[in-house]
């Protein structure tokens, strides 16, 4: 037989260019792959496989590659391809994809190196910052102290040896070693806390090693203690009870005749023989149906042992739980010892807890602090039937919120207090009044839960408390790192509310104090003595959180505010209009900035309003505590202040007479936009108050635009957009996406429906709303909720005409109303972190859908106008409003709706121009209505069209210019209707997905 054509060439036994038999390209010399974070870990793995197999010259470059003359070449090309194909098996397919063209496995080591490495001192800061993170949780003790010991040794491996002598050098370990046991001490759940402090009394402490087998064996004996307490309670709790004869056919599949339960018969019964250790309580509605009453605590009886003959025929049954003597006597011992464990039984809010307590002490149910009510809850004014809750109310999921009750605790006997037994004593049947009641089965939706603020990369757990957790609806897996720790940066700070809050925080006090000194430093007011015709106003603090591109702080803001609600009208103020960015237009300059691949810049301007001088005499109180010049004395204002009603126009006209004398333009279809054209360099301007977005093609215009704004005001630079007017920002290469996660998760906190059932639809398509019920006694908590809903639909067209329908009944809302409310919540509770979508792909063509509901108001009789209106691909501008006037036909409420998009369309066309987008072909607009397109079409007026003369000249005149190209879409496709009536889930979902919007939240 001749030589095989697979041997392998080699070199040496031993050497680099050598081989072995087991050598193959798809073996794997690490058991993960470089994603890229893991960097660190992957190249100290792929380090020492490597040097096992002799193959490190190959890739550190201590190996030199042979000329190709050289008769070693072939054995260095083999192994170098050998171990190229080791390094490409063990990275992620995207990393791989990208070196997959390299040639030498050095070229590829070097290349993932520079891309994935950090320096030493940046990785010292994250490890150190995780080891100070670091808590035990749900894990073990072997698995937290294994993660513990993974960060140790890795920092020690980046930090450089100390040259001590061997006194110095023994005190720096024995320091290090105690830095390490106070670390892994401190991250202990608090049942530890008794292991915890016996550690902490020796004397020396030992070392981490001896450290945690003393806590792994305290572990392991609280695991024992619990599985022997578990035996012994499910043999002596066994409870007798009376049952009802049952059909004896024969049954298809396992039922269980106790509890209705399936997969199961009654003699393997949870219910009977008890819970096992671990067992996943699914809240369940199950209970066994032959159970007169559920057993307690206060009515366990003592019964002698029974005879071994009996001289009646009768059978003997009992209602509760039957104990002898020295059975009752053991059962307490077992108590007392449970108790003395620190496990206390009374505190269990999960049966699994107490496997064989269950059928004695029934299930337990969770305390009203933590209850997500429905909409019925807040406003039915405690005509709903009280919720008995069965046992001790249940400890709060979080143990930083105390767990109130709405009820008065239930009296319990202390088990250390004598028992006197009765054995003889008959057994008792409660009266109705007197038996522990369950709660109806229409409470079924009530759900205990607490959900805090989100942390994104924390794991929840499937039995939170309650049956829809927040982590099913929003997720921040799909993120990228930086993003991700932008987000949960801004979702865990709170903003204060008032100042009694403010001034217990030190960094708030601080932002006060660094306001007042921005004040007197520029004049902003004069002590003087208030003269007798003028009137004065109050004044408030308010608090904001301004934050960098990467989510951190920049800085507390503190603003001192005028109440300018109690000036008067040609005495303290004279014009006040000052124009605002429209949303229209901010998302408008995204959707081009995403297009073009334009940078985005945020700005935000010190203390803007003092930049404005104040032309009128206004007096303000002065803060409290300032009084000391005398009682009259107050404060005349010479600069505006947050608040008065003139303030926010003299700003801006501080600013665009600046910004102007440099060769900007203002736009004419928004005073807030401002531009400037330069050759082929574009710079953009959008401000809203304080807060601006710069954007152009030309970053050295840009950077000369900051530097000139810094030096006529006080301004910061904070990064790259990413939160705005409440919207975070996100940017990826598919485009830029805007959401109000935030935003929507606060407003369904402060609803208490966080826990809530989501709803498909905004709006129920068969309610119909009226003036008429139930007047609510409090009108003010619907006010601001319809209020922050106004807010929410800057990112959430679809919600619209719910929001446009509710608001109509603010001035006397009803209970009716405040139910649609809440539902209109729970329908945001399905997607919080949804919003719309700009794309890069995007062709920036002006297309309009516009519809019309006829008589849709019950009251009115008046149509509602809806339109939504895309900017190539992506939904810039909406609206559902109820038309002023009543319309005689549907054509006629329809061709209202097309004139209405019509003159939207024609103020974004000039919109477009200012921005320098140029929009030659007309703008699109389609209708479902063949009537109301013949009347655009047809310059003839007739009985129908009368009514609308002025809004036919307004269509009419568009087309005939060009600027306007109408086009006919079938009903069930006009993504309009979403604008003007409500729908069911299925036409809504389907028109839903056609209006661009994203959910980069959703769970994965």
């Amino acid at each position: 037989m001749g030589e095989s054509n697979t041997t392998k060439p080699t070199d040496t036994f031993s050497g680099p260019l050598s081989l072995h038999n087991s050598d193959t390209p798809g073996l794997s010399l690490v058991n993960f792959k470089l994603e890229g974070h893991n960097y660190g870990q992957w190249s100290r793995s792929m380090h020492l496989s490597l040097s096992a197999k002799n193959k490190l010259g190959l890739v550190d470059g201590s190996v030199k590659t042979p000329s190709s003359d050289d008769s070693k070449f072939p054995l260095w090309q083999h192994c170098n391809d050998m171990v190229l194909s080791w390094i490409l098996h063990s990275l992620h397919p995207d990393i791989a994809s990208s070196v997959l063209y390299a040639k030498t496995a050095a070229a590829v080591w070097t290349d993932l190196r520079d891309r994935f490495s950090q320096s030493n001192d940046s990785r010292i800061y994250q490890i150190r910052q995780e080891i100070v993170e670091c808590r035990q949780g749900q894990q073990s003790i072997s698995i937290y102290y294994t993660k513990l010991k993974a960060l140790w040794d890795e920092l020690a491996s980046y930090q450089e040896p100390f040259s001590y002598n061997c006194e110095g050098m023994k005190n720096l370990t024995e320091r290090e070693e105690k830095e390490k046991v106070m670390q892994f001490l401190m991250g202990l759940n608090d049942t530890y806390s008794m292991a915890r402090g016996s550690i902490l009394m020796m004397n020396p402490l030992p070392d981490t090693r001896k450290v945690h087998g003393l806590v792994l064996q305290h572990e392991r004996q609280v695991e024992v203690t619990s599985r022997n307490d578990s035996l012994i309670t499910s043999h002596a709790m066994q409870i007798s009870r009376s049952s009802v004869p049952g059909s004896s056919q024969p049954r298809k599949s396992l039922k269980c005749t106790y509890c209705d339960g399936d997969g199961h018969t009654k003699e393997r019964c949870y219910f009977i023989i008890g819970f096992p250790v671990g067992h996943k309580w699914h809240g369940k509605n199950v209970k066994p149906r032959n159970q007169r009453y559920s057993p307690t605590v206060h009515n366990v009886e003592i019964h002698p042992p029974p005879a071994k003959h009996t001289d009646t025929a009768e059978p003997t049954t009992a209602d509760g739980p039957t104990f002898t003597n020295e059975e009752y006597h053991n059962l307490i011992a077992m108590l007392r010892n449970q108790k003395g464990n620190g496990q206390p039984l009374a505190h269990a809010t999960d049966p699994a807890q107490l496997p064989s307590l269950t059928p004695l002490f029934g299930p337990s149910f969770p305390s009203t602090s933590s209850l997500s009510m429905p909409p019925l809850s807040p406003i039915d004014g405690g005509s709903s039937p009280p919720l008995i809750l069965l046992g001790p109310p249940s400890t709060s999921l979080d143990p930083s919120i105390p767990s109130t009750s709405l009820a008065p605790p239930l009296p319990s006997t202390s088990l250390d207090l004598p028992v006197h037994l009765t054995p003889t004593d008959p057994p008792h049947l409660p009266r109705r009044s007197e038996r522990v009641k369950r709660p109806p089965s229409h409470f079924s939706d009530y759900q205990a839960h607490h959900m805090a603020l989100l942390t994104p990369g924390v794991v929840y757990s499937s039995t939170s408390g309650t049956w829809y957790p927040l982590h099913r609806y929003v997720s921040y897996s799909g993120l990228s790192p930086a993003y991700r720790n932008f987000v949960c940066n801004i979702s865990q700070l709170v903003e204060p509310s008032s100042y009694a809050q403010a001034c217990q925080d030190p960094k708030w006090v601080a932002a006060m104090h660094s306001e007042l000194q921005a004040l007197e430093a520029n004049h902003t007011w004069s002590l003087v003595s208030l003269p007798p015709s003028h009137r004065l106003i109050g004044c408030k603090w308010i608090f904001r959180i301004k934050y960098n591109s990467d989510g951190i702080v920049d800085r507390f803001k503190a603003r001192l505010v005028a109440k300018g609600f109690n000036q008067r009208e040609g005495i303290d103020f004279t014009d006040t209009f000052a124009p605002v960015a429209k949303l229209i237009t901010v998302r408008c300059l995204l959707s081009i900035a995403a297009a073009h691949h334009w940078p985005l810049h945020q700005m935000d301007v010190h203390n803007a309003f003092l930049h404005g001088d104040l032309q009128e005499e206004v007096y303000m109180l002065p803060l409290p505590g300032s009084r000391q010049q005398g009682e009259h004395v107050v404060c005349r204002l010479h600069k505006s202040l947050y608040g008065l009603k003139q303030a926010p126009r003299s700003w801006f006209r501080k600013f665009s007479s600046a910004i102007c004398g440099i060769g900007f333009k203002q736009s004419r279809a928004d005073y807030s936009l401002f531009t400037h054209v330069q050759g082929s360099s574009l710079t953009i301007i959008l401000l809203y108050v304080d807060d601006m977005i710069i954007t152009g093609n030309d970053e050295k215009a840009i950077c000369k635009l900051k530097h000139f704004l810094g030096s006529q005001f006080r301004i910061k630079d904070l990064g790259s957009l990413k939160y705005f007017l409440g919207f975070e920002v996100a940017r990826s290469k598919t485009g830029i996406s805007i959401c109000q996660r935030k935003y929507t998760l606060d407003i369904l906190e402060e609803a208490g429906l966080l826990g809530a059932k989501p709803a498909k639809v905004p709006m129920d398509p068969d309610l119909i709303l009226s003036p008429t019920g139930e007047l609510l006694k409090d009108p003010t908590r619907y006010r601001l909720l319809v209020g922050k809903l106004i807010y929410l639909t800057i990112t959430r067209p679809e919600i619209t005409y719910a929001v446009n329908t509710l608001s109509q009944f603010m001035q006397e809302p009803k209970r009716q109303h405040l139910e649609a409310a809440y539902r209109l919540l729970h329908y945001v509770k399905e997607a919080p972190g949804q919003g719309l979508l700009f794309p890069t792909e995007n062709k920036l063509k002006l297309i309009g859908y516009c519809d019309a509901d006829w008589a849709r108001c019950p009251i009115t009789r008046r149509s509602v106008t809806g339109y939504c209106i895309f900017l190539g691909n992506a939904l810039v501008s909406w609206k559902s409003k109820k038309q002023v006037t009543i319309s005689r036909s549907s054509a006629e409420a329809e061709y209202r709706s097309m004139a209405a998009a019509t003159c939207e369309l024609t103020w974004l066309r000039y919109l477009l121009q200012d921005l320098h987008v140029a929009h030659s072909e007309p703008a699109k607009l389609f209708c479902d209505n063949q009537v109301a397109l013949y009347i655009a079409a047809n310059p003839v007026y007739h009985e129908r069209t009368k009514h609308t003369e002025l809004d036919c000249h307004t269509v009419r005149e568009r087309i005939e210019r060009g600027e306007i190209k109408t086009g006919y879409v079938q009903t069930g496709e006009l993504i309009a209707n979403l604008f003007t009536k409500p729908l069911r889930a299925p036409a809504f979902s389907s028109l839903l997905g056609k209006l661009g919007v994203i959910n980069i939240h959703i769970p994965t």
